[in-house]
């Protein structure tokens, strides 16, 4: 089933891609590919900067490590 959601977040593009949207899994699917990052690092990334614009998302984690390389 992963394989399914990765293959299609790759096909589609979301209307607005200025903005994150948390309630589509397709939309979270890509956001997560976008950025290389898990959907709870994307729902941290939201939490601690207060918004869903993807500039704001991709800076915060422009100074944060993603998880797989803290271990």
């Amino acid at each position: 089933m992963a394989d399914a959601m990765t293959s299609e977040s790759q096909q589609r593009v979301p209307a607005d891609t200025a903005a994150i949207n948390l309630r589509e899994p397709w939309e979270i699917a890509y956001w997560c590919d976008r950025f290389g990052r898990t959907q709870p690092e994307l729902e941290i990334a939201i939490k601690e900067t207060g918004s869903i614009i993807a500039d704001d998302i991709e800076a915060y984690f422009e100074t944060k490590k993603p998880a797989a390389e803290i271990r």
